[in-house]
C-alpha cells in the first residue's frame, strides 16, 4: 500500500512538473460528476493564454474557458469520451477572461480510476490565431494571384487549347498504361501461379521417379537384367536433368522478381568446398580426373552457405562436364580484410575468346561445336553471376581455348543483403 502511495505520489509530481514547465501550451485538468466539470488543474501557460490566474479557476466549471453557444456541447463530447475510452482531437473556438474569442487547436484525453469509471479530462490547447491570420492572408495572396491568372489567361487562349489538347493525350496515354499496367500484373499473377503449379505438380512427381527408379537399380524389389538396369538408367538421368531444369528456371524466375530468400549465417569455408568436392566426385571419378582443394581451415564466412554452394557447383559442375583428362582444382584465399577470392581451375577444352561475352547469358551454350555431347540448359552460369552480385561479390573468368579455365569467385567476407 505504502509502495503504490508513493508511485502515486511521484506521478502527481511528474504531472505537476509538466504543468508547470508547459509555458505556451495549455494544460487543463477538469473533474467530472455527470453534470459538470470542475476545474481541478491549470497550468502556467493556460494562465497566459487564458489571462486568468489558477486561483480564479480552481472549482469553477470549464465552461468559463468556453463561449456560451458551445456549452451545451461539452456534455456530448464527454460521455463520447467515456464510451471510445479515447481523446478527441480538433479545432475549437475558445474565450479568454476578457472576452475575446481565439481558434485553438486541442486535445481532450480522459482519465479513468482503477474501476473503469471516467473521473477526469485533461485538455491540451494551443493558441493558432497566429496562424488563422496567416492563412486568410495567404488566402488573400491566393486571390489575388488567381485573379492575375486569370487575366494571363486571355492572353494565353490559344496556347491553353494546345495544353488541353496536350493534356487530353497525356491522359489517353495515362490510361493505356494503366491498362497495360493490369494486363502486366495478371499476367505476374499468371506467372506467379503458373511457377507454383511447375513447383508442385512437376518437382513431385518427378521426385517420386528419382526415387522408385534409384530403388529398382539398387535392386531392392529384385534383380534386374542388364537390360532393365540400361533402361531405368536412362529414365534416371533423365528425369534428374529435367529437375534440374525445373529448379534453374524456378531459380531465374525469383532473382528476376526480387524474391530470393537467403539464410545468413557464420560458416567454416572448407566445409562447404568438402561437400562440393563429394557432389561432383562421382561424375569426376568417372573420368578419372583429380580433384584437387586448397581451403584454410581458419576462413569463416558470414553469408548464405546454401547460395555459396549452388555456386560453386554450377561452376565445378561444369568443370567437371567440359573437361575430359586432368584435374579440377578448388583454392580460397581472403582479399585484404573485406572479401574472399575462391578460385575453380580445369584442364578442359576451354573458351573461345568470340564466346566470352556469351558466358554468363541464360540458355546459352558456348562451343557449339564440341559440346553437342553434354546436356545442359546454359543457366547454371548466369545463375550464379546474379546470385553472387546479390551478395555483393561477381565472377570473372580466364580461358585458354584447348588448355583449360579460370573461375574467379569474389564475395564479401560478411555479406550485407
Amino acid at each position: 500500500l505504502n509502495q503504490a502511495k508513493g508511485i502515486l505520489i511521484e506521478s502527481e509530481i511528474r504531472l505537476r512538473s509538466i504543468f508547470k514547465a508547459a509555458k505556451d501550451v495549455s494544460l487543463v485538468m477538469a473533474g467530472w460528476n455527470g453534470k459538470e466539470a470542475p476545474i481541478l488543474e491549470f497550468s502556467p501557460g493556460a494562465e497566459r493564454i487564458f489571462g486568468y490566474s489558477r486561483e480564479e479557476v480552481i472549482g469553477r466549471n470549464v465552461t468559463i474557458l468556453h463561449p456560451p453557444e458551445d456549452w451545451h456541447r461539452i456534455p456530448d463530447v464527454i460521455e463520447a469520451m467515456k464510451q471510445r475510452k479515447e481523446g478527441v482531437t480538433g479545432e475549437s473556438t475558445l474565450i479568454r477572461k476578457s472576452g475575446e474569442k481565439f481558434t485553438a487547436l486541442f486535445t481532450t484525453y480522459p482519465i479513468f480510476d482503477a474501476q473503469g469509471n471516467m473521473t477526469a479530462e485533461l485538455g491540451v490547447s494551443v493558441d493558432i490565431t497566429d496562424r488563422k491570420q496567416a492563412e486568410e492572408k495567404l488566402a488573400k495572396y491566393r486571390e489575388h494571384l488567381e485573379d492575375l491568372v486569370k487575366e494571363r489567361t486571355a492572353e494565353l487562349e490559344k496556347s491553353q487549347q494546345t495544353l488541353i489538347k496536350l493534356v487530353k493525350d497525356l491522359k489517353n496515354t495515362t490510361e493505356k498504361l494503366k491498362d497495360t499496367n493490369i494486363r502486366l500484373k495478371e499476367l505476374d499473377h499468371i506467372k506467379s501461379v503458373f511457377l507454383a503449379s511447375m513447383s508442385h505438380e512437376l518437382r513431385t512427381p518427378l521426385n517420386s521417379i528419382i526415387g522408385f527408379t534409384g530403388i529398382m537399380l539398387m535392386g531392392l524389389p529384385g534383380d534386374l537384367n542388364d537390360e532393365q538396369k540400361k533402361q531405368l538408367t536412362i529414365v534416371k538421368n533423365s528425369a534428374d536433368h529435367l529437375l534440374s531444369l525445373i529448379n534453374d528456371v524456378l531459380d531465374i524466375s525469383k532473382i528476376e522478381a526480387g524474391k530470393v530468400e537467403f539464410s545468413l549465417k557464420e560458416f567454416k569455408l572448407k566445409d562447404t568446398v568438402r561437400e562440393v568436392i563429394e557432389t561432383i566426385s562421382s561424375s569426376a571419378g568417372e573420368k578419372g580426373l583429380e580433384l584437387v582443394m586448397d581451403v584454410s581451415e581458419d576462413i569463416m564466412l558470414f553469408s548464405d552457405s546454401k547460395r555459396v554452394k549452388q555456386i560453386l557447383i554450377n561452376i565445378a559442375g561444369n568443370a567437371v562436364k567440359f573437361t575430359d583428362k586432368g584435374s579440377i582444382r578448388i583454392e580460397a584465399k581472403t582479399k585484404g580484410s573485406q572479401d574472399l577470392e575462391i578460385t575453380i581451375t580445369d584442364t578442359g577444352i576451354g573458351i573461345n575468346e568470340e564466346d566470352m561475352s556469351r558466358l554468363f547469358q541464360p540458355f546459352q551454350q558456348i562451343n557449339a561445336a564440341l559440346t553437342k555431347k553434354f546436356e545442359g540448359t546454359g543457366l547454371g552460369l548466369y545463375i550464379s553471376q546474379k546470385l553472387a552480385a546479390i551478395m555483393g561479390g561477381h565472377i570473372s573468368v580466364k580461358s585458354e581455348y584447348g588448355k583449360g579455365s579460370e573461375f574467379s569467385i569474389v564475395l564479401p567476407l560478411r555479406s550485407r543483403i
